[in-house]
């Protein structure tokens, strides 16, 4: 049985994904620098692929049928929602990672700060629609826990792994939503803030308020 036969899902999964020309807008006017975006949508591509490609690694030195428990349907599929919420982790810390650097080299404030806070309702309505993206693989990974006989199975896992790549598409989409709507127009708020008077300016002024004081109480 040839059970490492090439997929021609694999590439699919991991392409270079493209954002949506709104999220590339949107990107261009937080200041996010078009190959920093592109590198990040890359990365989480990897992410996503990683339960397909740990498995397809494995089988390698397996044979029928124990190769079946790398694909089994609960396992898999619990796969395929950790690898979209990794996703959904990784945006959000790279919006928070931006955020932050924005708000130190443009000196800005506690408001800067608030403004790029998320109540925690609105970041699980985020997240859901990046990991709900990969909710239709449960039923390709049942599908593929079934299979009983080497042929079908093949068959199953290469449907799977197809799905997986649509999935990936869609995943992608919500991803640029995500950005385009939520995260880039935050960014772009904190780059029209005026930046705050650097430390050694407050701490001039204190001292000369002080010396003031001191003259007029003497």
């Amino acid at each position: 049985m040839n059970h490492a036969q090439e997929s021609e899902a694999i590439p699919r999964l991991l392409a270079a994904p493209r954002w949506s020309a709104e999220a590339r807008e949107a990107l261009a006017a937080a200041g996010i620098a078009q190959a920093w975006a592109d590198d990040h949508l890359c990365e989480l591509a990897v992410v996503f692929a990683e339960p397909v490609l740990e498995r397809r690694r494995r089988a390698v030195s397996l044979e029928w049928p124990t190769l079946r428990e790398l694909y089994r349907a609960r396992p898999l599929a619990a796969a395929a929602t950790a690898a979209a919420d990794r996703v959904w982790e990784r945006t959000l810390a790279a919006f928070q990672e931006l955020a932050t650097g924005y708000i130190r080299s443009r000196r800005l404030g506690l408001r800067a700060r608030r403004r790029v806070r998320f109540a925690p309702q609105e970041l699980e309505g985020l997240r859901r629609r990046i990991v709900r993206a990969a909710e239709p693989l449960a039923h390709a990974a049942e599908r593929c826990g079934r299979a009983d006989e080497p042929t079908q199975w093949l068959e199953e896992r290469a449907r799977l792994e197809a799905q997986w790549a649509d999935a990936w598409q869609a995943v992608t989409a919500a991803v640029s939503d995500v950005w385009a709507n939520a995260f880039a127009p935050r960014l772009a708020e904190l780059r029209a803030m005026r930046p705050g008077p650097a430390p050694w300016a407050i701490a001039l002024v204190l001292v000369a308020a002080v010396i003031l004081a001191l003259l007029l109480i003497s």
